[in-house]
């Protein structure tokens, strides 16, 4: 018997309504082990996606997702399930996961922020959503980041055309008339002067990015931290302004949760490497006790 679309979706909540599965409670504090464990939970729930996407019908998947959401001693739950219901299960799962560990980041903003060093908060920058705030500064870095970014992109994505574009927008912007129209002849003409003159605006555009965030020879990281949380609060305003509840949510959803989901996952496998180490330093030094125990030494 195959499901309708709504049977399915309803199958699916029950089955994320009554699971071992737990996120992590925006109310709590933060703390590191507290917080890995649950990032863990939603690193596993997109691994078993992934395997399930790819064979639906994967037994060690199905079992190790009966594991994480109905628990130990169920690892069979999921065996002879159906794979859209198992798709909407981990779907409900996923997106409860995401929103309360994204409502965890805005509770515990200024902690997480401090987790960062330099360079995680120049990739973190890169990574969030950013808006505009009608203020100079502020405003002129977010857009520094957004041709950043776009310029990354079209290189990983070899897009010759849009290569073209950025050098044809670029001559229009900074370059005279007649230069432009020179830029425009042989942006058509020729593919090899496209790409090198991309590749010169990518390294500007890049140094620009250096310059701006460097201050005495080191990454300022105020400026950094004022962008991001500039940008959040003008987010976050427009949710208090909004009355009608279902915009309000989509701004959740759409401007607001992007950002916190963004914040809260970057850390994760530097913490995870220290939580890793320590645990090793740990194992290694009651290994050293018990040796030396073992040779009648005291302690």
């Amino acid at each position: 018997m195959v499901n309708t679309l709504e049977e399915t979706e309803e199958m699916a909540k029950a089955i994320a309504a009554s699971t071992h599965y737990q996120p992590i409670n925006p109310e709590e504090s933060y703390s590191r082990n507290y917080y890995l464990f649950h990032h863990k939970n939603l690193q596993d729930l997109i691994e078993y996606r992934e395997k399930l996407t790819k064979d639906p019908f994967d037994p060690s998947a199905r079992k190790d997702l009966s594991v994480l959401l109905f628990g130990r001693n169920n690892p069979n739950a999921l065996a002879n399930k159906q794979p859209d219901f198992i798709r909407k299960a981990i779907k409900e799962s996923y997106d409860d996961g995401t929103d309360k560990m994204a409502k965890f980041a805005r509770k515990n903003l200024q902690s997480i922020l401090d987790l960062y060093n330099p360079q995680g908060l120049v990739n973190l920058a890169l990574q969030i959503p950013l808006y505009t705030v009608n203020e100079s500064q502020h405003d002129s870095d977010v857009q520094l980041i957004r041709e950043v970014n776009e310029i990354q992109q079209i290189t990983k994505d070899k897009n010759l055309n849009a290569m073209r574009k950025v050098v044809v927008g670029h001559a229009k912007k900074y370059y005279a008339k007649w230069l432009q129209n020179l830029i425009g002849a042989y942006a058509v003409a020729l593919d090899s002067f496209v790409q090198e003159e991309f590749g010169q605006i990518a390294q500007e555009k890049n140094a620009r990015l250096n310059g701006t965030f460097v201050k005495d020879n080191k990454i300022d990281t105020d400026r950094l931290k004022n962008l991001i949380l500039t940008s959040i609060n003008e987010a976050e305003k427009a949710w208090d302004d909004e009355e009608d509840e279902g915009d309000k949510s989509e701004v959740w959803k759409n401007d607001l949760k992007p950002a916190y989901l963004a914040i809260a996952q970057a850390p994760y496998q530097s913490l995870k490497l220290e939580a890793d180490t320590e645990v090793k330093f740990e194992s290694d030094r009651i290994k050293r006790a018990k040796e030396r125990h073992e040779k009648g030494m005291p302690f």
